[in-house]
């Protein structure tokens, strides 16, 4: 028994791991994707249009990093 709680323990904090690392990759993406339609040279117009198109995809990420567990 004591074997297969560190097994599953292994598991958690590699879980845990993969999160957190998950978690850093799409608050980057968002970070890059946010700053291309805050771009000063992008014209209004352009801007207006791929951040509506973009949103949807933010919100997703946003959606899928609320339910990433990173606390140990």
């Amino acid at each position: 028994m004591p074997k297969q709680i560190d097994r599953l323990a292994a598991e958690r904090n590699r879980l845990l791991l993969e999160n957190m690392k998950l978690k850093h990759v799409l608050h980057s993406v968002q970070s890059s994707i946010r700053s291309s339609f805050e771009s000063p040279g992008l014209p209004p117009r352009v801007r207006r249009v791929v951040e509506e198109k973009l949103k949807p995809t933010l919100g997703m990420m946003d959606e899928v990093c609320s339910h990433l567990v990173v606390e140990s």
